[in-house]
């Protein structure tokens, strides 16, 4: 494993059994869907802008938004993690006051029936970078 430096680009690759990502694949049959859970996600890390970007000539597709971001640890220990989740179970509401939308840990996977690869680019309010593929 990649020990995780502040400003430094790190690659931690995940394996994923693909009975698993069938049973997430239900749950996210379109990419319309897949794209609305990665909305809600920014929706939770109390974005105010959230940007989708189509690039049909590179078949590329971002999600970018200004939430909180997330730290290298929020990522190995929470994001990466299915069926975990950032929500504090006691807590219903984000940091800004929003009643959170997302609690089943696995909404970052709702993209992965459409791509072969998904890269983490976070950014915390403190400005330190972080990049993950996937």
């Amino acid at each position: 494993m990649t020990k995780l430096k502040r400003n430094i680009i790190s690659e931690i690759r995940v394996g994923v059994d693909v009975s698993i990502l069938t049973q997430i694949a239900n749950l996210y049959p379109t990419l319309s869907v897949a794209i609305k859970e990665l909305v809600s996600n920014a929706f939770d890390a109390d974005a105010q802008n959230v940007n989708i970007i189509v690039d049909l000539e590179d078949r590329l597709l971002k999600v970018e938004d200004d939430g909180v971001g997330l730290t290298p640890q929020d990522i190995t220990s929470s994001l990466l993690r299915i069926g975990s989740s950032l929500k504090n179970i006691k807590d219903n509401y984000t940091k800004g006051g929003r009643s959170r939308i997302g609690c089943k840990g696995i909404g970052f996977l709702a993209s992965s029936n459409f791509c072969e690869s998904i890269i983490i680019r976070s950014s915390t309010r403190k400005k330190i970078r972080y990049n993950r593929s996937i």
